[in-house]
């Protein structure tokens, strides 16, 4: 399994250089650059340069604001659409390793659950038909959004058989859902999970800071053939490194093949 860390949009590219050293530095192999929809990363020379540099592997993830792949306005949608297909022809050209996209569904804007799904699904049809081939993934989303739901979610990944899912574990716990239930209906389709612990209802913070049980995790979880490990430890004030590094030092103590 790749061990990987984001790369936030705040931490912004002048600071990306250092970061990529240290993380190489402390044995992570691969990255997750979050695409803001200003899309600072989407440069090829950087991306080709820092890959040559490192020799890290390449992941992508769409933005997680101003970002609604199943927005109820069209408008919306189609310019959501156009930031993900903008990220995978980017990714294409440095051969990224997979995708993550976020579906959206603001439960305070989406009024019909099914009017949702079905613009998810026709959203993602859109993206595929650029690179039926790319490794895409689904992250289950947080708190607030109808894609949290396990069941909901299969509604859309049903329809595509080769789309994986990137299981986020912090987002089932803040939704109320029930880990058992993601990994028994999607453990053959679990390609990326995200790795970060929860504080007083706040999450991304470094593992074993908080409330999630993560012996327990780790059972549930080893089963799979998870290809990618994302320590998103990134929260408010931090050392993201240093606390991913730690968070992998910490989950090695119940998942010592990591």
């Amino acid at each position: 399994m790749l061990l990987s860390i984001p790369i936030p949009s705040e931490v912004g590219r002048s600071k990306a250089d250092l970061l990529l050293a240290r993380a190489y530095d402390y044995g992570f192999q691969a990255i997750s650059i979050h695409c803001s929809p200003e899309a600072e990363y989407l440069d090829l020379e950087w991306l080709r340069r820092i890959r040559a540099s490192y020799g890290l592997e390449v992941s992508f993830h769409t933005p997680t604001k101003n970002f609604d792949l199943s927005a109820p306005l069209e408008d919306v949608r189609r310019l959501s659409v156009s930031y993900a297909i903008r990220m995978v022809k980017t990714g294409e050209a440095v051969d990224a390793l997979y995708y993550e996209i976020h579906l959206g569904g603001n439960l305070t804007y989406t009024i019909q659950r099914e009017f949702a799904i079905d613009n998810a699904i026709r959203s993602l049809r859109e993206i595929l038909a650029l690179k039926p081939s790319a490794t895409v993934t689904i992250e289950n989303d947080d708190r607030g959004y109808i894609f949290s739901d396990y069941m909901t979610l299969l509604e859309v990944l049903d329809r595509y058989p080769m789309v994986m899912l990137t299981l986020d574990i912090a987002h089932t716990y803040r939704s109320g859902g029930r880990l058992q239930d993601f990994i028994k209906s999607m453990e053959s389709r679990m390609y990326a999970v995200h790795l970060h612990d929860i504080v007083d209802g706040r999450d991304h913070y470094q593992l074993g800071l908080g409330s999630i049980d993560w012996p327990s995790i780790v059972r549930s979880i080893s089963k799979a053939n998870l290809k990618v490990a994302v320590f998103e430890t990134h929260h408010g004030e931090y050392d993201l490194v240093e606390n991913a590094y730690k968070s992998v030092d910490f989950i090695r103590r119940y998942y010592p093949n990591l």
